[in-house]
């Protein structure tokens, strides 16, 4: 390609949804049905909401995994690699499904979800206004977008870097997170025992500490784009 062209990034998305429109539908329509069934069954909208805001923590996850499906199954990858479209623009699309399109499905799925199991509650209340606080408190904050998209964001960089078994990717991930949290707040509480260190000399500035918690999706969307170059994804 010898230009990046926002066109080709369109094309490419409109190939990518109807080409896995049947999964997309069945992945939607399962975060749809699994509250709406647990709402029915305890007559309550509140179930709905506490496992809809579960499914909206790792909505990223899920996209993740379907945005690069086609890359990584056996049937269609090789078909994949000779789609017209650059390195930058598989990029950006891959972005987009997960920082835009994700949460916007994610946020739809309660609403529809409650508007379901509404007539089966136990009590009345305000349903409109119930929806409206459930978007101020969850799906309207910033720092919850911010998790859904570093949930997102390492789960896309896996699902790069990975070859073959993404099962043991994840496990090995999760348990060097687990360690290296270990061996940072280990670290951390001998070098205020030893040290006789202040807690308040430790503290980060506010300011600081929002842009290093933002910085860490952008971090992983930069390195998925690195593994993509690697995969030699390209027209």
């Amino acid at each position: 390609m010898k230009s990046y062209s926002l066109g080709r990034v369109a094309q490419y998305a409109r190939y990518h949804y109807v080409s896995n429109m049947k999964h997309y539908f069945s992945m939607v329509a399962t975060m749809v049905l699994v509250p709406v069934v647990f709402g029915v069954l305890s007559r309550s909208v509140e179930t709905v909401e506490g496992i809809c805001t579960a499914l909206y923590l790792f909505s990223g996850f899920i996209f993740a995994m379907r945005t690069t499906f086609a890359m990584r199954d056996r049937g269609t990858k090789i078909l994949e690699c000779v789609v017209p479209i650059s390195n930058e623009e598989r990029m950006t699309f891959m972005f987009l499904n997960i920082a835009v399109v994700a949460p916007i499905v994610a946020t739809l799925v309660p609403i529809v979800g409650m508007l379901i199991v509404a007539p089966f509650d136990y009590e009345t209340f305000d349903l409109w206004g119930r929806v409206m606080d459930m978007l101020r408190n969850v799906y309207l904050q910033w720092p919850i977008y911010v998790v859904v998209q570093i949930i997102g964001s390492a789960s896309l960089l896996l699902n790069l870097v990975a070859r073959r078994n993404l099962v043991v990717v994840y496990v090995a991930a999760f348990l060097g997170t687990v360690t290296a949290l270990t061996l940072i707040g280990r670290a951390g509480i001998e070098i205020l025992i030893n040290n006789d260190v202040q807690i308040e000399m430790l503290e980060l500035n506010e300011e600081v500490s929002t842009a290093l918690f933002i910085a860490l999706p952008i971090l992983f969307y930069l390195c998925c784009y690195w593994a993509l170059r690697r995969r030699q994804m390209k027209w």
